[in-house]
């Protein structure tokens, strides 16, 4: 068992706070913001993501953003999923993602 976690690896003393912003540019874009800090048993984590929500027609949602994820206090390498091994958090993102609404 890992200090600081219980046996399901949650931590045992967590806090956090998100918060968005959002700005109509045009009736088919909106730009938008999200920080969000979660602190788990005394480690810092933080994100900001920037990006657009383009709603080209009334059926389809398009996101591109940019995300910005560091913790001092977390210099751990993660091995994951599909063979990734890497800083999981102190490094850039760039992500797009599609929603069809119906």
């Amino acid at each position: 068992m890992t200090q600081g976690l219980t046996n399901g690896g949650v931590p045992n003393n967590s806090t956090g706070f998100i918060n968005y912003a959002f700005y109509d540019l045009t009736s088919k874009v909106k730009m938008g913001a999200r920080y969000e800090w979660y602190k788990a048993d005394g480690t810092s984590y933080n994100t900001m993501t920037g990006g657009f929500n383009i709603k080209p027609t009334n059926w389809l949602l398009i996101r591109p953003e940019v995300r910005g994820m560091w913790s001092p206090g977390n210099q751990q390498v993660y091995t994951g999923a599909h063979g990734y091994s890497g800083q999981l958090f102190n490094q850039t993102l760039f992500a797009l993602d599609t929603t069809i609404l119906f």
